[in-house]
């Protein structure tokens, strides 16, 4: 099996095709956007509500208003992966959550309909933190927007965010239906909420979002897996994604820890995901890890593992070496199948109740 077709197991478990470097914020959440312009991260639970809702005649208007957060007096300067606070308290009916990202840097919530009609995504930095301009969509000047749980904001109409190869910037086309409301969750912090929704009002749509967005309750991150932790690399990142069958495509949930020397290493790295089995790019074991069959693929200093877990799971671990030389290399590999090997699931993966914090 060469590189690309690695790439493409990868990009089935992956909310990204993970590349041999670690975190990068900005390539994550614009994937990320990416992802939900496709359709890929729907939820079947939003289309079994829209069949319930007409099922049973009822009328969105007599929805109660989302329960109002307590304003938050003080923001952390960065965000901890395995302890994720961002919490979106109301979303529009038959919008379900698709993607969940938390890195030191920011979080992230992506939703979208079962229609693709709507598609929301809040996106949210610590004190201090910043906005990137590659994942700016505003047009022109701001306007003033609506009260926030007393905070005052501001929105933008938006447009596609797409460069030309050579980084020349492409004419514009403006996003219909799109907006982006941007206000102060606490001293010195900010988040966005951006709506595209052709249903309904969209500035509207955005501010209900946005006054159910709480940030103050931070809560262990949860997984269907636990494991032993690497050996001198922390959380760098943390996600999780629910997508429905689509096509040829199965249903899938996939869970996903992003380790490294610091929040914002680039090497040595690992990266480890859970999610069902592909029949579809089932490969031959070739090795064995733990008690595992396991298929092991060495591309130059990356190491990737896949192993079925017996259960309709499969767990892959990819392991990037510090460096080039044998030693590096060598040393990653040991590490990469010695995390593997101490992996085993937990509860039931289309069940995140029963899910646990994934380190011993």
């Amino acid at each position: 099996m060469n590189e690309l077709d690695t790439r493409t197991l990868l990009s089935r478990l992956a909310s990204e095709p993970a590349p041999p470097t670690t975190v990068n914020v900005d390539r994550a959440i614009v994937t990320a956007q990416q992802h939900r312009k496709r359709g890929r991260w729907l939820l079947a639970a939003a289309a079994a509500a829209v069949v319930l809702v007409v099922t049973l005649g009822l009328v969105t208007a007599f929805r109660p208003d989302p329960p109002r957060p307590v304003p938050v007096v003080s923001a952390p300067t960065s965000f901890d992966p395995l302890r994720p606070r961002l919490e979106v308290g109301w979303l529009p009916d038959g919008v379900a959550e698709g993607l969940r990202n938390t890195l030191a840097t920011a979080e992230s919530v992506d939703a979208e309909s079962a229609d693709q009609k709507t598609s929301v995504s809040v996106y949210v930095v610590p004190r201090n933190g910043e906005y990137s301009d590659v994942l700016d969509e505003r047009v022109g000047e701001p306007t003033t927007g609506p009260d926030i749980n007393g905070k005052p904001s501001q929105w933008w109409t938006i447009a596609e965010r797409e460069d030309e190869p050579g980084g020349k910037p492409k004419d514009r086309k403006p996003i219909a239906g799109g907006i982006l409301l941007r206000w102060e969750w606490a001293p010195g912090a900010s988040a966005q909420v951006r709506v595209v929704t052709t249903t309904a009002d969209p500035l509207d749509t955005a501010a209900e979002v946005a006054r159910s967005v709480r940030l103050d309750r931070p809560k262990p991150f949860v997984a269907p897996l636990r494991l032993d932790p690497p050996q001198q690399l922390r959380a760098a990142r943390t996600y999780r994604t629910a997508q429905p069958a689509r096509g040829e495509m199965p249903a899938q949930r996939v869970t996903g820890i992003e380790f490294g020397t610091s929040f914002a290493a680039d090497r040595p790295s690992i990266l480890v995901t859970l999610g069902q089995r592909d029949p579809r790019y089932v490969q031959p074991p070739n090795t064995t890890v733990g008690p595992h069959q396991a298929h092991e693929q060495l591309i130059d200093s990356t190491t990737l593992l896949m192993l079925p877990l017996g259960t309709g799971q499969e767990l892959m671990v990819q392991c990037s070496a510090a460096d080039e030389s044998p030693e590096a290399k060598s040393a990653n590999r040991a590490e990469c199948r010695r995390v593997a090997a101490s992996a085993e699931p937990v509860g039931t993966l289309d069940d995140p109740s029963t899910w646990e914090p994934p380190l011993r």
